[in-house]
Formats: structure tokens, sequence, C-alpha cells
């Protein structure tokens, strides 16, 4: 509550006192004046959203083992010769000495959802620690053009896990930037 004088009072449109002493009434941001619409911030400029289409076929499906206690979960879906979605996911078994879980937990992941190829890296604690985007598939304008993009880069994320494993996991153990 605001108490205010009596000049404040008589020169609000407020029409009655309560009994507690003189308060303001709600007002808007511009008091007095018309008053003006806002931007609606939710709503998202128009973009390409890129979701995998029905016919493309989950060709590849399999763990890639990269240590003892470590693996590499590799998915690949394919439509008409070009891989148009794709998931590769480091992780550790739930008996690797530095696992703070009892279950398998990620380490790094490149995925192609929320339409772009991006990168996941890991804490021990299951908490991301950053979301890189490589390629932003809301840039391209057809369903064909980000399939390409997909392709084109499938290869390169592929190698970046497979050859790259220990640094993920320093990475995840917190040893290295």
């Amino acid at each position: 509550m605001v108490i205010v004088t009596e000049r404040q009072y008589r020169d609000t449109s407020f029409s009655t006192r309560p009994a507690d002493g003189y308060t303001i009434p709600t007002m808007g941001l511009n008091p007095g004046k018309k008053n003006r619409k806002l931007v609606d911030m939710t709503i998202e400029p128009d973009c390409f959203e890129y979701e995998r289409r029905p016919e493309a076929v989950a060709e590849v499906d399999q763990p890639i083992y990269l240590s003892k206690y470590e693996a590499m979960h590799q998915c690949e879906w394919h439509y008409q010769g070009l891989v148009v979605d794709f998931m590769y996911n480091h992780f550790v078994r739930p008996d690797h000495p530095d696992n703070q879980k009892s279950c398998k937990q990620d380490v790094a992941r490149i995925d192609t959802k929320h339409s772009e190829v991006h990168k996941h890296q890991y804490f021990r604690s299951g908490k991301e620690q950053d979301r890189i985007v490589l390629v932003p598939l809301q840039e391209v304008s057809s369903i064909g053009d980000a399939e390409e993009a997909i392709d084109q880069c499938s290869e390169a994320c592929y190698r970046d896990m497979a050859e790259n494993w220990e640094l993920h996991t320093a990475r995840w153990k917190g040893e290295s930037a």
C-alpha cells in the first residue's frame, strides 16, 4: 500500500476513501495516456523447421566400443542414399570408475534435433556443459537442402565423436576445457 497526500488523492480517479489511509489505484504504464499495444514476444518468426521424412529408414543402429568402459551409440536414418538424420552418443557404462551414477551416463552427443545439427558436452553430474550449433538448418529453404546439409556434415560429426572420445571424456571428468 502506498500512502499519498490529499492532493495526490484528489488527482486520481479513485472514488472512495479506504479507512486505512489514501491509496493509489493500480494504473497502467502510461496513466492518462492512450493505451499502446505491446509487441507479442511469444511469436517466433517464420523459418524452416526440419523434420525427418517418414519414409527415411533407420539403416544404422549400433554400439561402437571405444574402450572397456566407454561406447558410442550410432544411429543414422537414410533416404535416397543420403544420411538425413543421425545421433552419435558417447557414453560411459555404469561400471566406469569415474561414473558417479549407477547407470549409463552421457559424455557427449551430436544430433539433428531442433532443426539444427548440434553438439552436447556433459559434466559427470549429467548437466550439460556446452551446446554448440554446428549447422543451423533453420536457414535453409527446403527439406532437400536440409537433407544435403545433414548428409555433408554427418561423416565429420562421426569422426569427431569416434576420434576425439578421450578429449570428450576428459571434459566430462572436468580435466580440460
